[in-house]
C-alpha cells in the first residue's frame, strides 16, 4: 500500500489519541454490543471487530476505498479477528456512498444495530447528504449507543441533530480530542459526540478512567 500517496489524496489521516481508544475499549467491554455498524473503516475497526468476536456479535464496516479496505482486512486477519466484515461501497459523484448499495449490503431494513460508529465518508462536508443521513438515522433506530466523529464540523453535527430529532436519547456527550498528524508530534483539534440510550454512569466513569475531558450536550 502506498501510504504517502493515500495521504496526499486525503484518503487516510492521523489517528485519535490513546485516551479515546481507552474509553472506547472500556465502553465496548461494558456494553457488550450484539450488532455493530461502522461507517468508515480504520483503527476503530480493530476495536469493534474484537468486541464483535468476544460477544459473537454481527458486525459490518463500510469503506469507500478498496485499497484501504484490503489493508484493514489483512490487519484484522493477522490479529486473528473477523476480517471479512469490511464491505466496499464506492462514493457517487455527490460524495456519499451509493445509497442503494448501502441499504442492500447493510441489510438496512431488516437488520437492527446495537452500536453505530460513524466516521465516513472521507470528505466531511459530504456527510451532510440528505438521503445518506436518512439511511444513517434508520440504522440507528435500535442502537443503544451512537458515536459520531468530526462533530466540530457542521456536517458532522447535522447527522447528530437528525438522529436526535428521530429518537430521544437520555445521554449526550461531547469529547474534544487531539488527532495525531502522521508520525510527527503534531495534533489537530477534533470532536466526537456520543449519544446513548442509558449507561450514563458507566460512560462518566469511563471518561474519568481514560482522563477524557467531556461535557453534556443539549442539541438544538
Amino acid at each position: 500500500m502506498d501510504v504517502n500517496r493515500l495521504r496526499q489524496e486525503n484518503k487516510i489521516w492521523g489517528t485519535k489519541d490513546i485516551k479515546f481508544w481507552s474509553f472506547l475499549s472500556m465502553m465496548l467491554v461494558h456494553m457488550k454490543p450484539t450488532s455493530i455498524l461502522e461507517v468508515g473503516s480504520g483503527r476503530s475497526t480493530t476495536f469493534l471487530a474484537d468486541a464483535a468476536f468476544e460477544n459473537n456479535a454481527h458486525i459490518i464496516s463500510i469503506e469507500e476505498n478498496e485499497e484501504w479496505q484490503k489493508y484493514i482486512s489483512d490487519s484484522l486477519e493477522i490479529m486473528c479477528l473477523p476480517h471479512k466484515i469490511i464491505t466496499h461501497i464506492p462514493l457517487t459523484k455527490d460524495g456519499w456512498y451509493d445509497v442503494d448499495q448501502f441499504s442492500l449490503k447493510t441489510k438496512l431494513f431488516t437488520q437492527e444495530f446495537d452500536l453505530v460508529f460513524i466516521d465516513g465518508p472521507s470528505g466531511i462536508s459530504n456527510r451532510n447528504h440528505e438521503e445518506g443521513i436518512n439511511r444513517i438515522v434508520h440504522a440507528c433506530r435500535a442502537a443503544r449507543m451512537v458515536v459520531v466523529d468530526d462533530t466540530h464540523h457542521p456536517a458532522g453535527l447535522s447527522i447528530v441533530k437528525t438522529i436526535e430529532a428521530a429518537r430521544d436519547y437520555s445521554g449526550k456527550f461531547t469529547i474534544d480530542y487531539k488527532q495525531r498528524k502522521w508520525a510527527k508530534k503534531i495534533h489537530e483539534e477534533n470532536r466526537d459526540l456520543i449519544i446513548a440510550e442509558d449507561n450514563q454512569s458507566i460512560i462518566l466513569t469511563n471518561f474519568s478512567l481514560a482522563e477524557i475531558g467531556h461535557k453534556f450536550l443539549n442539541i438544538v
